[in-house]
């Protein structure tokens, strides 16, 4: 149970690290663009960057650390079950 924790949170931080890349190459195409044309002229700079910056981790992270839970618990339910004899029974009638 540790070996999923550490997979899962090894995960996340891939997740994080790939969102900071994209923010990365997004503020490298858009910033310039903004500049040369911009109806109305604002510093890329603010006071509240800050807020905007963890606007767009917590709406990127946090919905897919809300859903995992649930997801984990109904495969943690449906462990045990074996489709295998479903499928092998709906392709034998098919067939035959």
């Amino acid at each position: 149970m540790t070996h999923q924790l550490i997979r899962h949170a090894l995960g996340f931080i891939v997740d994080a690290g790939r969102l900071a890349i994209w923010l990365v190459l997004l503020v490298a195409i858009f910033v310039p663009l903004e500049r040369l044309c911009a109806v109305h002229p604002a510093r890329i700079w603010r006071k509240q960057i800050g807020v905007d910056l963890a606007w767009y981790f917590i709406n990127s992270l946090l919905p897919a650390a809300v859903i995992s839970v649930p997801l984990a618990f109904l495969s943690r339910a449906l462990r045990g079950m074996d489709p295998g004899g479903l499928y092998s029974a709906w392709r034998s009638g098919r067939s035959g």
